[in-house]
Parts: structure tokens; sequence; C-alpha cells
């Protein structure tokens, strides 16, 4: 048999506020949410990323990219002839 709170019971005017949880971003990413945004008319924003799957170098490094092509076929020498300091 359960035991009572021996006392007066009272009750609690205290407002109590529920909030629901945001949403994942990973779950917002979801084709079916995207979809579903889309038929119910909400906002949908689409983000077009620069040089994406590009499959290239970062540009920018402060060093030029040279390919090994355009060093065969230079004609100057790779390495440059040291000065002696005198």
């Amino acid at each position: 048999m359960p035991s009572r709170f021996p006392g007066a019971i009272t009750q609690d005017w205290d407002t109590v506020v529920l909030h629901k949880s945001k949403p994942k971003s990973q779950d917002l990413r979801d084709p079916k949410a995207v979809n579903k945004a889309l038929r119910s008319g909400a906002p949908v924003q689409t983000v077009k990323k620069f040089d994406a799957a590009s499959n290239k170098k970062a540009s920018s490094s402060a060093l030029p990219a040279v390919s090994a092509r355009k060093l065969d076929k230079a004609a100057e020498p790779a390495a440059l002839e040291r000065v002696p300091g005198e």
C-alpha cells in the first residue's frame, strides 16, 4: 500500500512552460524533410558552395601550384646556380 505525504496537500499554481527541442541540422538536410517543407510551402534555403567537388588543391596557398608537365617543358633549368659570396 503506497504511503501518503503526511501533512497538508496544497496545489502548485506556478506556470510551467514546455518547449519542443529544435530539430538537428542533419535531420533538416534529409531529402524527405526538404520535400515535405517544399510541399507545405515552408521557406527552404539553398546554398551553392564555392568550388564544391572541383577536386583542386587549395588556391589560397602562398605558393602557386606548378604541374610536373610545365616543369618538364620548361627550357630553363629547375635549380639555379649558386653565386659565391666573394
